[in-house]
């Protein structure tokens, strides 16, 4: 079955997890919507003899929801997670591999360990499933020591 997803709202967490960089994105992205709304709505874009005014308020809705987002992104610096497991040391790090009971998961970008149920193939802190290792059995604890090494 496919994933539904909400592109619009995606986007925008994303914007918001980006901290500063994402405001100052949501502000840019504002731009060519107010631009929209004011061109339209100020006859700058004229036809001909006739005088057509248009008027476009999803143009005026979607530039000032962007602008007013990227407004509180920059001043609270966004959403940024408080991290559930802390980084190991490389020494550390191959010690609980090599050591830890079965099953575990390991995230390389992170650099920790963590109980296979609070991960699962994916990352909690970074979200990453690519870099997280299930580790299973000992032929999965050798791939993750070589990974870590």
């Amino acid at each position: 079955m496919a994933r539904s997803s909400n592109t619009l709202l995606e986007v925008l967490i994303w914007f918001v997890k980006s901290g500063r960089r994402g405001g100052v994105g949501l502000l840019v992205l504002s731009t060519p919507f107010l631009f929209a709304s004011y061109a339209l709505g100020s006859q700058a874009l004229v036809r001909g003899d006739t005088e057509t005014v248009f008027y476009s308020p999803a143009a005026m809705f979607f530039g000032g929801f962007f602008f007013v987002a990227g407004v509180v992104v920059i001043i609270t610096g966004g959403l940024r997670a408080k991290r559930r497991f802390e980084p190991l040391p490389d020494a550390q790090l191959q010690a609980r591999v090599a050591t830890d009971a079965l099953p575990f998961c390991v995230c390389l970008d992170c650099r920790v360990v963590m109980p296979y149920e609070v991960a699962v193939g994916r990352c909690p802190d970074c979200e990453s499933a690519g870099s997280c290792l299930e580790v299973l059995d000992e032929s999965d604890r050798r791939t993750a020591n070589a990974a870590v090494a």
